[in-house]
Formats: C-alpha cells, structure tokens, sequence
C-alpha cells in the first residue's frame, strides 16, 4: 500500500501535468486564430485575383471585354462588393474609373 505522501506528490503532479497540457492547447487555440485571421485576408486577396482573371467563372469574373469597343468592361455593383470586402465599413457608392488615382 502506498503512503498518503506518495499519493498526495503523484496528484499533485497529475495536476501540473494537466495544467501544462492546458496551456498549451490554449497556446494552440490561439495561434489557430491568428492564422484563421491571415488566412481570411489571403481569401479575400484569392478571390480579388479570380474575379480579374479571365479565366474566372462568370458569377465571379467582373471584367470582360467588349470587342465592338475593344475595351475591358467592369461590372460597378461586382467592383463594389469587392471595394467592401476589402474596407467592411465603406458604404456603396458609385464606382468612377479614371485615368489616375485622385488624392
């Protein structure tokens, strides 16, 4: 039979031993978010990229060119929901191309 001393030492070890599994789920955990949070910009940039490929299907593709013209064309409400998905709080507005960027 064991003392009460050995029991007593092997539960407190049991315990710490808990304790370091513990922090180092948490520790996981954490690092799982900020990774999700890199991921979900990554996302946004991927779908950025295939919506300006031509290759795109056509309910993510924005862009097509217009051979009478000879001009790319840009879908305005498509730009938008990416102009949001990049910057959450802008409100929908109109979309102006132009020929530089005005400060």
């Amino acid at each position: 039979m064991q003392c009460i001393k050995q029991l007593a030492s092997k539960a407190k070890n049991a315990c710490v031993e808990r304790k370091l599994i513990m922090a180092s789920l948490k520790a996981q955990v954490h690092a799982d978010i900020m990774n999700c949070k890199e991921c979900e910009k990554l996302n946004i940039a991927m779908k950025i990229y295939n919506a300006f490929r031509r290759e795109s299907n056509k309910f993510e593709k924005i862009i097509s060119f217009d051979k009478e013209t000879s001009s790319i064309t840009v879908d305005e409400e498509k730009l938008m929901r990416l102009i949001i998905l990049v910057n959450p709080g802008q409100k929908n507005r109109n979309v102006t191309i132009s020929k530089r960027v005005i400060p």
